[in-house]
């Protein structure tokens, strides 16, 4: 597993418009799909800026970075986050960034039903609040960037399919537990900092 970056190879002032970028680039093909990563960055920012807790050049770089592994000459496993974080790794991105697109949204449920497990643990695992947050702005950026709350949000993802994948019950039923433990984090968070009425959102 990859050691912290205590150095990162790239500038975190030009972190966030190098990944809005290279997701431009990497995702221009897909309208919406570059909404929705869009609508995430602006979703991170927001909690960024409203909570210091939250390292936000490199969450709002993850969150324009996190489904670049949907651009099809990144396919490898066909598990998007985990192409993602392999691209990145290759590019050279810290290991703070590769880590929140790896494991975002607590896709390490679906890696584990998918066989995937050995493979993503080789990326850092991050937990705490910059975790949450991307998880966070996931979940209500919706996918056309347009923004949904939170519970609407949730209850897309325990449903629909992940990343293309059809889960079985339980699966789905793990994954969205943890989401919805995200998303009552940052709300938390949020309501803290007396923000939460801000986003537009009710509770979970």
């Amino acid at each position: 597993m990859p050691q912290s970056s205590t150095a990162p190879r790239r500038r975190a002032n030009g972190r966030v418009a190098e990944a809005q970028s290279l997701a431009r680039h990497l995702l221009g093909h897909d309208p919406r799909r570059l909404r929705h990563v869009a609508g995430t960055a602006r979703a991170a920012g927001f909690v960024a800026t409203h909570v210091p807790d939250v390292h936000e050049d490199v969450v709002v770089a993850a969150a324009w970075l996190h489904d670049i592994g949907h651009a099809g000459h990144l396919v490898r496993s066909g598990f998007h986050p985990l192409d993602g974080a392999l691209y990145l790794q290759e590019a050279g991105w810290d290991n703070a960034v590769v880590g929140l697109v790896a494991y975002h949204s607590h896709c390490r449920v679906v890696a584990d039903h998918m066989g995937l497990t050995d493979d993503l643990t080789q990326f850092e695992n991050p937990v705490g609040l910059n975790a949450d947050t991307l998880t966070f702005a996931d979940v209500i950026a919706g996918s056309d960037g347009q923004g949904v709350s939170a519970s609407k949000g949730l209850a897309k993802m325990l449903h629909a399919p992940s990343g293309g994948t059809d889960l079985p019950e339980a699966v789905r039923e793990e994954r969205y537990r943890l989401l919805t433990t995200s998303v009552l984090a940052v709300h938390a968070a949020l309501a803290e900092h007396g923000a939460l009425g801000r986003v537009g959102i009710g509770p979970a």
